[in-house]
């Protein structure tokens, strides 16, 4: 059996501190889009 640090490899996409920071902008300057994703996990 292959261990899992291997298989975790696999199934994500290598990232970038490019996109991580590109991310993080986006969230920083949509305040509206972490507010909406509170009211969906508060409805699950």
């Amino acid at each position: 059996m292959s261990q899992p640090g291997e298989v975790k490899k696999k199934k994500r996409p290598p990232m970038k501190e490019e996109d991580l920071k590109g991310a993080r902008s986006k969230l920083g300057l949509k305040g509206e889009v972490k507010s909406k994703t509170y009211e969906v996990m508060a409805e699950c």
